[in-house]
């Protein structure tokens, strides 16, 4: 049987020298076909992480939800030696049928990016793939000195060549 339960004790969860929080009632059940997340929610004041399953009949289901998030924080968590953005992120990541080919489905921004001590602006995406191997997005970036819109596709189906077909305008580059 492999069948997983997980369940974070709600005490004394520290990210970053930060306390954080998640409700008592927490839990990840994994089977392979199925996932249900109940309650999977770090928080401290206004920013939070959370992990969903879907409400109602998809079993395999996945969605991360992001609240007031910073980025550097973020990065800083997974790389500590070379922080290379900052921002404030907030925004949603689905991934539909997650044990067959998983479908993605992102719609994020991130206000006052920087990237390498660049002032960028404001960034929007929504990205989203019908095919394990296609993907298609929109990435708009509005700053005071930047102001671009990328629509495009990334086809990797072909085996061994990957592609992007798209438009990028740039509206403004100061």
């Amino acid at each position: 049987n492999e069948t997983y339960l997980l369940k974070v004790i709600p005490e004394n969860i520290v990210f970053n020298n930060q306390e954080w929080s998640i409700p008592s009632q927490n839990s990840i059940l994994y089977t392979p076909e199925y996932v249900d997340i109940q309650e999977f929610e770090f928080s401290r004041g206004q920013t939070s992480f959370r992990l969903e399953s879907h409400p109602s009949d998809k079993t395999d289901f996945l969605s991360l939800v992001f609240n007031q998030i910073a980025l550097d924080k973020l990065i800083a968590f997974l790389n500590p030696d070379n922080p290379v953005a900052s921002g404030t992120m907030n925004g949603t990541i689905t991934l539909a049928e997650i044990f067959h080919g998983p479908i993605l489905g992102a719609n994020l921004t991130i206000n006052n990016l920087e990237a390498l001590e660049i002032v960028l602006g404001d960034l929007d995406a929504q990205i989203a793939n019908n095919d394990a191997s296609v993907y298609e997005g929109e990435v708009k970036i509005m700053g005071p000195d930047l102001d671009v819109n990328l629509d495009g596709t990334y086809d990797m189906s072909q085996e061994g060549k990957a592609s992007f077909t798209g438009t990028m305008n740039l509206n403004k580059l100061a």
